[in-house]
């Protein structure tokens, strides 16, 4: 393989793959009507040659329904089941983060992927937006080799308040911190971690290893933060 890929092409080809293979809710498998028509026929001959009851055979295929129902739609949800998808025309659509005029389903009876206008936002003549997810700057840049303006999904990730310049923040408040406070914040965790995360952190977790604080568009400030800070500043009759 090496002879006949150079690691350059190697990297486009994983680079665009990423980039333009996308995922949805739905991770189960298109309608097979085989088992569907396989049951029609053995409940037919079942009855047909008085070998059991009704009863007894519309058991039997509500019990295949049931298995072909808990097979597509219920384990792959349960079990998070996550499969990728590469469908050409679709993946021409580009992201918005908010107020997106598209929707991409896959079609379950059809066994395709449909990209269908969403009313009102849609106008003929303009081109139609879909959302990859809630994607901030650092993935849309790291996977799709853009940003977007103004994006709503955008998180920060300031250093742990324990790396803080504590001096320059009593110089900015006007007050010193209390003896003992941040030893007392340290043991309520609101100082960060002193060690990063082991093993295994999930992507959210990965990139926020050492507990710091988070800053995001949609919501400002996690509020645990603003009660830490105005705890470490407070003064002894607030405290």
């Amino acid at each position: 393989f090496a002879s006949r890929v150079s690691y350059d092409d190697f990297v486009w080809g994983c680079e665009t793959a990423r980039s333009r293979a996308f995922s949805g809710a739905y991770s189960g498998s298109a309608f097979n009507p085989v088992p569907y028509a396989t049951v029609g026929a053995c409940v037919a001959a079942y009855l047909g040659l008085g070998m059991g009851t009704v009863e007894q055979a519309a058991n039997g295929a509500a019990l295949v329904v049931c298995g072909s129902i808990l097979k597509d739609f219920v384990l792959p949800k349960l079990l998070k089941v996550q499969k990728y998808v590469i469908c050409p025309l679709i993946d021409m659509a580009n992201h918005v983060g908010v107020g997106a005029t598209g929707n991409v389903a896959f079609e379950y009876f059809s066994d395709g992927f449909s990209l269908a206008a969403v009313e009102p936002g849609a106008t003929q003549g303009s081109e139609v937006f879909i959302q990859y997810g809630p994607r901030n700057n650092d993935q849309l840049l790291q996977y799709y080799g853009f940003v977007e303006g103004d994006n709503v999904h955008d998180v920060y990730i300031l250093p742990p308040i324990r790396e803080w310049d504590i001096a320059a923040l009593e110089e900015a408040c006007g007050r010193k911190v209390g003896p003992g406070r941040l030893e007392k914040l340290d043991r309520a965790g609101l100082l960060g971690r002193a060690t990063k995360l082991d093993p295994s952190p999930t992507e959210t977790e990965a990139a926020n290893d050492i507990g710091g604080v988070v800053l995001t568009r949609a919501t400002g400030i996690d509020p645990a933060v603003i009660q830490a800070l105005r705890a470490l500043m407070s003064s002894d009759a607030e405290w």
